[in-house]
């Protein structure tokens, strides 16, 4: 889709269409999402055995992340009154994509991962033992690689800059989201948090499908889970070492290595971009228009 022609479109159609939420519902919503989940987490100490929650704090960190997740769809899919497939739209793409999809995504691992080394230099975090539990073992796997992708798509891309899209230009909706996106993973990721939201905000606004979104978000976390896992690769900075992982130190990559993955990274969004102008105009035009149009009924 040709996002020049997107915003202008919005210009000229949306001044009167506003679907749920705006800027300011949408901070409220991620803020609600860490009090719910600090108020659960709270009754559950509480209620449940200590030794019950000393052995299973993944087990409770998850399902409690889940659970406020869906409660916000949910509230937020109904505050919107519009179909699930429009608020959350699985619409086909371009599969011409998929491929320079997976270079981009290859590439932002190994850039985000150095500019997250930035976070940590700047907010100094303490070293954490059981924040491992969330990046290995298969049980790790399941909640980086499956369920995270999928419930956070839905959240920031379907319901959050969707209803942004109605709104705004497509640059402001985006900016917006990924701000907001980034707020969510203060202090630590929040740099790459952002750009990350700019990088899947630009694929929904593109394919207007949360289908590549959740690909790429999955792939980006697997790449995550494989530099806790495959401990036999050597590359400083990026390979976690599981024994004694400090976030309070700063190890950046190697040059080469950043190089290589800006390389990469830049060479799949040049071949994302060509296919989504060429083939997604008319399509993209299209699924923006009926976003529109569904947007004033």
């Amino acid at each position: 889709m040709n996002v020049q022609m997107t915003e202008t479109d919005i210009k000229n159609e949306t001044s009167t269409i506003g679907r749920f939420p705006d800027i300011k519902q949408a901070v409220f919503m991620t803020l609600y999402f860490w009090l719910a989940a600090i108020i659960l987490i709270t009754i559950l100490t509480f209620t449940l055995p200590k030794y019950f929650i000393k052995n299973n704090v993944f087990l409770i960190s998850v399902l409690t992340g889940i659970t406020v997740f869906i409660i916000l769809l949910i509230l937020g899919g109904k505050k919107t009154k519009k179909p699930l497939k429009e608020i959350f739209p699985f619409r086909h793409f371009n599969t011409g994509i998929i491929l320079p999809l997976i270079l981009a995504t290859a590439g932002s691992i190994i850039v985000f991962s150095e500019i997250d080394h930035i976070s940590h230099l700047l907010f100094p975090m303490f070293h954490i033992k059981r924040h491992l539990e969330f990046y290995v073992g298969k049980q790790a796997f399941l909640f980086l690689v499956i369920v995270i992708p999928f419930l956070e798509e839905l959240f920031f891309r379907g319901l959050i800059l969707g209803g942004f899209l109605t709104r705004y230009t497509v640059n402001k909706a985006i900016i917006a989201s990924s701000i907001i996106f980034a707020f969510f993973y203060i202090p630590n990721q929040v740099f790459s948090g952002f750009f990350i939201g700019i990088f899947y905000g630009w694929l929904f606004a593109n394919t207007r499908s949360l289908l590549p979104g959740i690909f790429a978000h999955s792939l980006f976390n697997l790449g995550g889970w494989l530099s806790f896992n495959l401990t036999k690769i050597d590359i400083h900075g990026f390979v976690q070492r599981i024994n004694n992982y400090n976030l309070s130190i700063v190890e950046f990559q190697p040059l080469w290595f950043d190089l290589c993955g800006l390389a990469v990274f830049a060479t799949g969004i040049y071949l994302l971009n060509a296919i989504l102008k060429k083939g997604g105009l008319k399509n993209g035009g299209r699924q923006m228009h009926e976003v529109q149009e569904a947007g004033g009924n």
